[in-house]
């Protein structure tokens, strides 16, 4: 509920595992926070039509022989699996089949979305810790601030939250800095 200067003076709460704020159009979310999740979460989201198969084929190599276990999901391929909860896997990791219809729904997402519209539904969709899902949430209610007024150090633990919402804040911390490194090595290039 809003008062007549549109402050909220109360909230209804109606999902009891998550808590989702207003939508927040691209504009209003901070551009350093939208590069640093596309630098995080898929450095080649513009440059490919729902499926990175480059990072694709290096995780099917690096699952197959490697130690450690790694995915490929592309913004877009998450997003397929926030809209269409069929594609959520039922056990922790996703059958073939449904990693198969992932990529699939990520290229008829790309197909009528634009990557604006992709990258802004994503943001207002993703959970970043705990229960809060959604940019509006996220920004709110772990710093107090509007999408579009994060900081640098915020805007890096919102991006590393992503991958890991339940990480220990020593991980998250860890994370971010390793994220804001990799990207200034990125920017001297």
């Amino acid at each position: 509920m809003l008062d007549r200067h549109r402050k909220v003076i109360h909230e209804l709460r109606v999902d009891s595992k998550g808590r989702r704020l207003e939508w927040v159009g691209l504009g209003d979310i901070s551009p350093a926070l939208i590069n640093s999740v596309i630098h995080s979460e898929d450095r080649r989201f513009y440059e490919h039509g729902g499926v990175d198969w480059q990072a694709a084929g290096s995780a099917l190599i690096g699952n197959l022989f490697g130690k450690t276990r790694r995915g490929a999901s592309t913004i877009s391929m998450q997003l397929a699996s926030m809209v269409e909860k069929g594609l959520t896997p039922k056990a922790s990791k996703r059958t073939f089949k449904q990693k198969w219809d992932q990529m699939k729904a990520a290229r008829v997402i790309e197909s009528l979305w634009t990557k604006q519209e992709i990258i802004e539904a994503y943001l207002n969709l993703v959970t970043f810790r705990g229960e809060l899902q959604g940019i509006a949430a996220a920004a709110r209610g772990l710093f107090g601030k509007e999408p579009h007024g994060l900081d640098e150090s915020e805007v890096l633990l919102l991006a590393v939250l992503i991958r890991s919402p339940n990480a220990s804040a020593e991980e998250v911390s860890r994370r971010a800095c390793l994220l804001r490194e990799t990207m200034k090595a990125n920017r001297a290039m």
